[in-house]
């Protein structure tokens, strides 16, 4: 597998906002959603104070971060060239026991799926491996009334699972003789079935000589509509207020 990240840094606080900063956008990047992202970032977080203060005891040394995907997996991997530690030492405090401390562990066990430590290569510490399985949340449709206009703001994936409630949506709202505006700002990820629901109902509002536009399309969005052409045919603004002003004539 290659690496997603490979990252080496000093065992030393500063250094761990760059590393929150890595690895939250690696596991974006991987197909996390927001908060699964969010949950990794602290439990890298977590395990690199850990290396820093127990195994480094303080600082001093250097800590190798890598990051892969595994197919639906995320696997980190932290190694460290401190002195070895006894696994089964390594453990949270009873959470009924509030006193200052002991929470990092907790974190980390609670987030991740697994966490185990591996024998390190020849030279080095401690190899300790967290996997995550990738979570993205499922797409949401909201329909909101704003300026005369329905608001469809889409957030997630628009993918063969979700594309039908997008249909149903537009088409209703279209069938009820409304001007339609999709938000696509928030949209994460675009297929062939999403496309074919706007195309639908960008058929649909034609016919019945209905403004139909899409606003704020996210990059991820845009090129899968330039790659199907389909940005010369959509009136698609930058923003949703600007959809808002123009369409307040009734066109798009």
């Amino acid at each position: 597998m290659t690496p997603l990240l490979e990252k080496r840094f000093a065992a030393e606080p500063a250094a761990l906002k760059s590393v929150r900063e890595a690895v939250s956008e690696t596991a974006l990047s991987a197909g996390c959603g927001e908060d699964c992202a969010r949950d990794v970032v602290l439990a890298v977080d977590e395990a690199c104070q850990n290396i820093i203060r127990h195994a480094y005891r303080g600082g001093g040394g250097e800590v190798v971060l890598t990051m892969l995907r595994d197919g639906g997996r995320l696997v980190v991997r932290l190694l460290d060239f401190a002195q070895p530690v006894d696994a089964s030492t390594v453990r949270p405090r009873p959470l009924d026991e509030v006193r200052p401390g002991g929470l990092g562990t907790h974190f980390i066990r609670e987030i991740m799926d697994e966490c185990s430590f591996l024998p390190p290569p020849e030279g080095a510490g401690n190899l300790l491996q967290m996997t995550k399985t990738i979570e993205r949340p499922p797409m949401t449709m909201q329909i909101s009334e704003q300026a005369g206009v329905a608001v469809v703001a889409l957030d997630g994936d628009v993918d063969l699972q979700h594309s039908p409630k997008v249909r149903k949506g537009l088409l209703d709202l279209l069938g009820a003789g409304r001007t339609v505006v999709v938000d696509m700002a928030r949209v994460s990820y675009i297929d062939s079935s999403g496309v074919a629901s706007l195309v639908e109902a960008f058929q649909t509002a034609r016919k019945a000589g209905l403004a139909f536009a899409l606003a704020g399309v996210s990059p991820a969005a845009l090129r899968v509509l330039q790659l199907a052409r389909l940005d010369r045919v959509f009136a698609i603004h930058a923003s949703l207020d600007e959809a808002l002003a123009k369409l307040g004539g009734g066109k798009a």
